[in-house]
Parts: structure tokens; sequence; C-alpha cells
């Protein structure tokens, strides 16, 4: 009996470990934030995981395991609801390069954001799929481009520490906002327009006068002796 369940298990394990590079551990070695979404806890929803019936991820019980091989912890794109919402498939938790993209995270999530669940709010909203952020997504980093190349939470930081990045982009755009308000077109009502006519006239009238002085002036005598031939 325990013959046969040690040949199941050493049968499943090709299926369990399908993705090399991919895993728990490497999550965790790169220090990326473990997604809260929803993922399928199926082991057949799970496309690397044993196809047994009934559920991998978490395996069941009070305490029940999440496997290497859940969609949790792929590599593959379309299986982290981000990711998919963003239409990036492949290889992207991590790339070829061993960088992770921000959707492994899910980030994107309300339930991600603790500053979100605090206040009730569900779903993809920071962004959602307008790209449109709700205020509660404020602490992150990448909310509306305040801290460019940093990810995670900056506004602030999960110890608590404010970086100076904070509200930059959103304050750059209100002083833009402020700077086109302030940029009113003067009308051409019949008063401004007459009193252009009449600043060109006076401009024109004291041009000519200069001119007409210029021309009135004598001309200048020669007093130097005549050659004598």
């Amino acid at each position: 009996m325990i013959a046969a369940v040690a040949i199941a298990l050493a049968g499943s394990l090709p299926t369990a470990y399908a993705q090399p590079g991919c895993g728990a551990w490497e999550f965790h070695l790169a220090g990326i934030p473990i997604d809260k979404s929803e993922y399928p806890t199926a082991c057949k929803a799970n496309p690397f995981c044993p196809q047994n019936d009934g559920d991998c991820c978490p395996t069941p019980g009070k305490d029940g395991l999440m496997l290497d091989c859940c969609n949790l912890y792929a590599c593959e794109g379309s299986l982290h609801p981000q990711c998919k919402a963003e239409n990036k498939t492949g290889n992207v938790c991590p790339n070829k390069k061993g960088v992770y993209d921000p959707c492994c995270s899910g980030m994107a999530f309300a339930a991600n954001n603790p500053t979100c669940v605090k206040a009730g709010k569900s779903g993809m909203i920071c962004p959602d799929k307008d790209g449109e952020y709700d205020d509660c997504c404020k602490p992150q980093c990448s909310y509306k481009g305040q801290c460019p190349g940093l990810a995670g939470f900056c506004c602030p930081t999960a110890a608590g520490v404010m970086l100076g990045c904070c509200g930059a982009s959103v304050a750059e755009a209100e002083l833009s906002a402020a700077v086109q308000s302030t940029e009113v077109d003067v009308p051409a009502s019949p008063t401004n327009v007459l009193a252009a006519l009449v600043a060109m006239g006076c401009f024109v009238a004291v041009g000519a006068v200069a001119i007409g002085r210029a021309t009135r002036r004598p001309a200048s005598t020669n007093l130097s002796p005549p050659l004598l031939a």
C-alpha cells in the first residue's frame, strides 16, 4: 500500500513542478508580494498541479498548503488575474531576465492594498481597466506615476516612511491645471480693437515725424579748399 502511494506521488511530481524557476521559494527569494486576490482552488484548474479531483490550492483542511504548482506561483502571465486582465502572456513572473512584472503581485486589486481593504473596496481599482486609480491606492509607488521605477508601497512604505517622490506627479498635474486656468484669452471686443488701432496710429505718426525731420536737415558744407590743378 505504501509503495503504491509512493509511486503515485512520484508520478505526480513532474506535473507539480513542470515550470522550472517558478514556485513559492522563487517568489519569496525575489521579495515579490504574494497576490491575495482570488485564484482557483481545484487541482484541475491549476494546469501545473496533478490533475486529480479535489483541491490543491490550497490543499484541504484548516491549515491547507498552497503548493508550488498553484497558479499563484506560476511563471505564466495568463495564470495571474491581473496579468490576464492586462493581456500579458508568456513567462512574466519572472521573464527571461529574472524580472517580475508588477501584475504578478496583483497590486491593482483592492485585496492587496491595506488602505483599500480598510475602506471596504474590492475588485481591480489600482488602477481599473480604464487606468483610473481609486483614492485608496495613494500609498502605492505606481499611483498616478508618483514614484517612477519603484514598486510596492512608497507613500508611506511598509515601515511608515514617506518618500520624497510622494504626490509629485499629482502636484505637477494640479500646477499645470492652475497655469492653464490663468491663461485667459482677451476677447476681441470693439473697445479692444479701437485701442489697438489708436496705438498703431500713434506709432506710425511718430515714425513719420522722425522721417520728416531727417529730410529737412541742410546739406553739410564742404569747407576744404579746392584742389588746384
